[in-house]
Formats: C-alpha cells, sequence, structure tokens
C-alpha cells in the first residue's frame, strides 16, 4: 500500500516544525553530504548524544515505507543494520517496515521488550530546497508524519533524519529534485550514510567490522 510512511519535516534546515512542551531539542551534528569526515563524524556526534543524556543501550526504531519514494531511507538503515550483525536492537526494515498504519503497535511490542531503553529514531525527512541531502542529529522527540501533514504522535529520545526531497509547496521544488536527483536517490545515498555512522558511534571497534 502507498502512503503508509511519514516523513518529519524540518523548516529552514535549523529546527524541527513542531517543538514537544517541556522537551528540549538539541541539535548535535548537521550537515550536507557529502562532508569532511564522513560517516565518522556522525557517529561521534551520536557518541556525544548518548553521553549527553545518559543512554546506554539505545534501541534503534527506523520508520519509514519502501512503498513511497524516498520514505523508504528508514527501513534501509534498519536492514543495512541488521545485515551488518551488529548486535544492535533494530526495528524496522525493508521485510518489516515501521509506518504510520503499525506505528503504534509496534511501539508497544518494543517497549514491552526494552522497558528501560532510550529509542534513537531514524526518519526521512522534508526540507526547504537547499537542505535537501542534510543530515540532522538531535535529542529529544521527533514528529514523524509532519513532512505529508498526518499527525502522528511524537517519539524518540534521539533522532536522526535525512532531508531526502523537498517538502511541498517549496519553491522552484520540482527544479530541485530534477537537479539534485530524486528522493530514491537521496534515500539509499543517505541511508548508506547513516547506517555507517550509527556503527561507527554504537558498536564497539572491536565487533565494528
Amino acid at each position: 500500500m502507498k502512503g503508509r510512511g511519514g516523513f518529519t519535516a524540518e523548516t529552514d534546515g535549523a529546527s524541527p516544525v513542531v517543538e514537544v512542551p517541556g522537551q528540549k531539542n538539541s541539535i548535535f551534528f548537521r550537515r550536507r553530504w557529502p562532508w569532511p569526515g564522513g560517516p565518522g563524524q556522525l557517529g561521534e556526534s551520536l557518541k556525544q548524544v548518548l553521553e549527553a543524556i545518559g543512554a546506554v543501550d539505545p534501541v534503534l526504531v527506523c520508520l519509514g515505507s519502501p512503498d513511497n519514494p524516498g520514505d523508504e531511507l528508514g527501513p534501509l538503515v534498519g536492514s543495512i543494520l541488521c545485515g551488518r550483525r551488529t548486535g544492535l536492537p533494530v526495528y524496522g526494515t525493508m521485510e518489516w517496515p515501521i509506518h504510520s498504519e503499525n506505528l503504534e503497535h509496534s511501539l508497544a511490542l518494543i517497549m514491552q521488550s526494552h522497558p528501560r531503553s532510550e529509542l534513537l529514531v531514524v526518519d526521512a525527512a522534508t526540507g526547504a530546497q537547499g537542505t535537501i541531502g542534510t543530515v540532522t542529529v538531535r535529542s529529544g522527540m521527533t514528529w514523524p508524519g509532519l513532512g505529508l501533514g498526518k499527525t502522528i504522535l511524537p517519539l524518540g529520545d534521539i533522532s536522526v533524519t535525512a532531508v531526502v526531497r523537498a517538502r511541498a509547496g517549496t519553491r522552484w521544488g520540482w527544479m530541485v529534485r530534477l537537479l539534485r536527483g530524486r528522493p530514491g536517490y537521496w534515500a539509499r545515498t543517505l541511508a548508506g550514510v547513516v547506517a555507517e555512522g550509527i556503527v561507527s558511534g554504537l558498536v564497539p571497534s572491536s565487533e565494528n567490522n
């Protein structure tokens, strides 16, 4: 089924559209790919945010639908990590995606299995025309679905979002997509970058192979 997924929305690439009351969202990393230092720099920022919030064993929740171009970024990251056999708890893959239709049920199962763990949410994002290719790491909840105008409850303690396409209504958005590639291209490209960054930041070097 198409249209099951939901993009996180970015405004100017500097902050989420909706802030959760009482929730501080601190940005630890924001770069437009490619950037100096590659995925390792993303990994270092993940180490910093984990230390800042006191997270020890985070659970990865990779959101998105393979049926929605660009929104497959999360499931791609999940599948890459599972294929690497990192030992990290990962939910949301190309085979078993977590999207708007099953999110509530999936979260209930995750919290039942990991009641004391923080959630690290990976999601595709829409943004302004100049932010396509930008990856952001922040502490605090993310609000998936805003990019498509959906109402989905905020979730997570840490989020990694990647802008894969211009949001609806962006001036000259069609030209940006033409010049900088389709959402599927950016989803595939940035999924590899995000997955490598997660391995670099969360997997001990002795197990990182």
